[in-house]
């Protein structure tokens, strides 16, 4: 027995992807951003792991940790390029990372520093440890291009750790 399926379209209307020029452009975050385990953690402690478990992993792998999710759409007049996703992972500082350094800081001020960075930028307020970012806050990023591993094509990302962030319409 053969199972036939069949797309919306025929092949030969399906559009190559776009690929962003390198450049600064204003976006606007598109969900509420969470916190979310990284895959290094969620490998290691699997689906509903208890306190200590997660403690214990991130203690001991520095690669284990949480991430600060963003996503948000590219706000664009050129018509290719508005409304283009995009999602960002920033490191979340934890306990562990106040006893580890990296190029002359621990790595703890290091992620909270480019998470406020992030914050500023986009309008957002931080009052001592507490911060407010959400959906429809607007900054500006950097995107950048990239090879895709093992293959001749490029792809576009958002260069967090070089570029940093910008107020929004200030490309």
């Amino acid at each position: 027995m053969t199972t036939t399926f069949a797309f919306n379209k025929p092949m030969d209307e399906v559009a190559p992807p776009v690929i962003l020029p390198k450049d600064w452009y204003d976006v606007v975050i598109t969900k509420e951003p969470v916190i979310r385990p990284n895959a290094t953690l969620k490998e290691a402690v699997g689906e509903h792991p208890s306190d200590e478990m997660i403690a214990a992993v991130l203690e001991q792998d520095e690669k284990a940790g949480f991430n600060l999710v963003v996503e948000f759409k590219v706000e664009h007049p050129d018509e290719r390029f508005n409304g283009m996703t995009f999602t960002i992972w920033l490191g979340w500082p934890s306990v562990a990372d106040e006893n580890r350094w990296s190029r002359g800081q621990k790595k703890s001020d290091s992620k909270m520093l480019r998470i406020a960075d992030l914050v500023e930028k986009f309008g957002g307020s931080i009052q001592g440890t507490e911060f407010i970012l959400t959906e429809g806050m607007k900054g500006c990023v950097y995107i950048d291009t990239r090879a895709v591993e093992n293959s001749d094509k490029l792809d576009n990302f958002v260069d967090v750790f070089g570029a940093g962030f910008k107020p929004y319409q200030s490309r």
